[in-house]
């Protein structure tokens, strides 16, 4: 059976064509997937180092605000008021304002044996934190930032709406008197939304976004997202300790 001339070509045409695609697939694409790969990791890590120095300082730009306030003598002198102590709303006050212009969510003092003396919820007053790991990290004389975890009670959400289990952080320091005595703790409650503010506020590239995960591989910030993802039921009301980022049973 003879074929063409033309048939020749044809094959051979289609052969020239393909043989560089089967090459390029072969042994050129791996390649080139490794080389993006190490570049995409490459980039992560300058990245995360980044977001790293920033939620650092931010951390310590919290420590030195919580500092400022133990130095007051009202503060320090607090952890023995009443409600009956005529400075007793006075210091109340000072608290208030600093949570107001700094955006936290509330604050309060508690004397050695973790009791509130003092708080700008009055529905904190005597309740007993000793059992609180902030509280035992600051009486030993301390200035510590808490993990992120969910609240116990009901806090003003961006929305101004009670909401509960609202993700936060605490940060405490110790209270010392004229002979460098620790006689109680001063506490910062910080709203989560501030530091996914933060991560949000730094982009990387046009749609490059950067959020924090911790070692349970839950989300410890708000995504941006949170409307969509509970469109399809992945998280609550919200994503800071609700969303997994790593599950053994994926949707997609």
């Amino acid at each position: 059976m003879f074929i063409s001339i033309k048939t020749y070509v044809i094959v051979l045409l289609l052969f020239a064509t393909l043989l560089p695609v089967a090459l390029l697939r072969g042994f050129m694409y791996p390649l080139i997937q490794s080389d993006f790969k190490t570049m995409a990791m490459d980039n992560l890590k300058v990245i995360g180092h980044k977001q790293t120095d920033l939620v650092n300082t931010w951390m310590h730009e919290r420590q030195k605000d919580l500092i400022l306030v133990s130095s007051n003598p009202y503060i320090v002198n607090s952890v023995n008021f009443t409600l009956k102590d005529s400075e007793y709303q006075k210091t109340v006050w000072y608290l208030e304002k600093i949570v107001e212009e700094y955006g936290y969510k509330g604050a309060f003092v508690c004397n050695n044996k973790g009791v509130v003396t003092l708080a700008t919820s009055e529905e904190r007053v005597g309740v007993n934190i000793s059992n609180m790991d902030f509280f035992k990290q600051a009486i030993q004389g301390k200035t510590f930032v808490s993990r992120i975890i969910p609240s116990k009670v009901s806090l003003i959400n961006g929305f101004d709406k009670e909401e509960l289990e609202l993700s936060h952080i605490f940060v405490a320091s110790p209270l010392k008197n004229e002979k460098k005595e620790i006689i109680g703790v001063v506490t910062l409650r910080v709203d989560v939304d501030m530091l996914s503010n933060l991560m949000q506020g730094k982009t990387y590239g046009e749609t490059g976004e950067t959020y924090l995960v911790g070692k349970d591989a839950y989300m410890l910030d708000e995504s941006r997202f949170i409307k969509m993802l509970g469109k399809i039921e992945m998280v609550g009301k919200r994503s800071a300790l609700g969303l997994k980022l790593i599950t053994d049973n994926p949707i997609w």
